[in-house]
């Protein structure tokens, strides 16, 4: 079942967690699709070899003052070490940060426990001195990261 919200017949409709990344790539996956280049370790799985553990993309918003960055750690049991080079941009400073994690990669909201799965605030990630996005991406997470940012 991958429905992003679902329902009770006569009840409740309530967000499963692939609901909040498809929000997140609604909302602020508009504007300019920028060319990230990213390196990470990767492992092989029975229909593909040498897949990275670490998804990432780059949305430049419309207004060009934030960038929208979406990353995703695909280790089951190892962080990963983020560094993003913002060049082209000044005066990075993250707006916001979310994460969806969890031990149980089978778990799932339900009309019980509708609020199991939900993002929170991340504080793994910051923009360093150099103007560079770091941190660590924990096993099994997915990253929204807004960023107000210049162009150079």
């Amino acid at each position: 079942m991958i429905a992003p919200i679902l329902t009770k017949a006569g009840g409740p409709a309530w967000r499963q967690s692939i609901y909040y990344p498809l929000q997140y790539a609604s909302k602020y996956g508009r504007g300019t699709a920028l060319n990230v280049v990213a390196s990470s370790p990767t492992y092989d799985c029975d229909v593909a070899q040498d897949v990275p553990y670490l998804d990432l993309s780059a949305v430049l918003q419309e207004d060009g003052k934030s960038l929208a960055i979406f990353a995703v750690n695909r280790s089951i049991d190892q962080p990963l070490e983020l560094t993003v080079d913002l060049q082209g941009f000044k005066r990075a400073k993250v707006v916001q940060h979310r994460v969806l994690e969890g031990d149980d990669l089978k778990a799932r909201n339900s009309v019980d426990d509708q609020n199991r799965i939900v993002p929170k605030a991340g504080k793994a990630l910051a923009v360093d001195d150099a103007g560079t996005l770091v941190g660590t991406l924990p096993p099994r997470s997915y990253h929204f990261v807004l960023l107000s940012v210049e162009s150079a």
